[in-house]
């Protein structure tokens, strides 16, 4: 690959990889500086405003996937993508939840979605 780059566009320019870098590095410590500072704010309000928003896109979800149920052709497509996207929701809420509660279990439950062998 990096033949095939030389020969479309030539040789890297050096100093535009070493500038690369010291940003990168930058931003990975402004990431985990924010990491701390969101998890250390996290208050019971927080938690309980995360939890009734789980509560009403779980809602959402099983009436969503109630019209899917009952439903049939392009109607019955249509309602198959919104209860998609309502789950996706639910799911981005409960990690939020969980990861915010520091129950450490977050990691771990995302981790065997992608690594399904080992649940086996």
């Amino acid at each position: 690959f990096k033949e095939l780059g030389r020969e479309a566009i030539g040789e890297p320019d050096p100093s535009v990889e070493i500038g690369c870098a010291p940003i990168e590095g930058r931003i990975k410590a402004a990431f985990a500086q924010f990491d701390e500072v969101s998890r250390a704010k996290a208050d019971p309000d927080q938690l309980e405003v995360l939890k009734k928003a789980i509560a009403l896109e779980k809602e959402s979800y099983e009436t969503y996937d109630e019209l899917f149920k009952k439903s049939e052709g392009s109607t019955k497509e249509i309602f198959d993508k919104i209860r998609r996207e309502e789950y996706e929701h639910l799911v981005a809420l409960e990690n939020m939840l969980m990861y915010l509660s520091r129950t450490g279990m977050w990691f771990d439950i995302e981790e065997s979605k992608r690594w399904n062998w080992m649940n086996t």
